[in-house]
């Protein structure tokens, strides 16, 4: 199995985090098995690692063997643009599926970078076909996730050519922020974790960092956001949607069962 880990990865020893057990399998793919079923779907998880911040999960035109649940951590899924500036085109969070695509033999279309330490849950990507097969439950579970995935995408894209700075930032922070108390839960916290940065943030809307710091600074000063110390607070959450026109009802979709 060494071979087929990726470098810097580092296996965690037994005993792994049981699926029946998992924090975060109601916001993850396996979401719709039943607590009856939940060692089959262990017979497919091959092993935990943890990765360090700043790492790469998977190279964009790079094959990979594997396919991962983000079990902790978060992450950056991105594209590398001609001119060789990244394109972020969404942040995983814990219970997040990485690495499947239309053609699992091809490489990767995508990469996938660390922003936190990681752990990650690793499937054979040879063995998702036979799994969804298997589970049409986890296979309409995939098509909702990609579903979900798809359409932030077009809220995203659709900012990045039509919005103002002020627009494309207060939509990502609303997403991030209602999609960190769904991580907890019943939450409804003010202060969420935010772990990432004014570069990360301009990568993800298309602006230069100096825009993002301008803009966040004029929202700090109007009292609609406090964006610090890795925490990120919603100071007037109705100005703040009506300047997006961001609907909280695109991460609060129910998953399958």
């Amino acid at each position: 199995m060494a071979a087929l880990i990726r470098k810097g990865f580092s296996v965690l020893g037994e005993p792994h985090q049981r699926c029946v057990t998992c924090p975060v399998r109601k916001r993850a793919l396996f979401n719709g098995v039943s607590e009856e079923n939940l060692d089959w779907t262990e017979r497919y998880r091959v092993y935990q690692a943890e990765i360090a911040p700043k790492q790469n999960v998977f190279l964009e035109g790079e094959p990979s063997t594997h396919a991962y649940t983000l079990f902790e951590g978060w992450a950056a899924v991105y594209k590398t643009l001609p001119n060789g500036k990244r394109q972020i085109m969404r942040f995983a969070l814990p219970g997040d599926f990485l690495g499947f695509q239309a053609d699992l033999e091809a490489p990767m279309i995508y990469g996938v970078a660390s922003i936190t330490r990681c752990v990650l849950c690793a499937f054979p990507r040879s063995n998702l076909k036979q799994m969804f097969r298997e589970n049409q439950g986890i296979a309409m579970q995939m098509a909702l996730l990609n579903a979900r995935y798809m359409e932030l995408c077009q809220y995203h894209l659709m900012g990045t050519g039509r919005q103002s700075a002020k627009e494309r930032i207060a939509f990502l922070l609303l997403e991030l922020y209602y999609r960190s108390q769904l991580q907890v839960e019943g939450s409804n916290e003010e202060v969420v974790p935010f772990p990432i940065c004014q570069e990360e943030i301009a990568d993800a809307v298309g602006l230069t960092t100096v825009h993002v710091n301008r803009t966040l600074k004029e929202m700090k000063k109007e009292g609609l956001v406090d964006c610090s110390a890795r925490r990120l607070a919603i100071k007037d959450e109705q100005r703040l949607s009506e300047i997006s026109n961001f609907d909280k009802r695109i991460v609060e979709k129910p998953m399958l069962l």
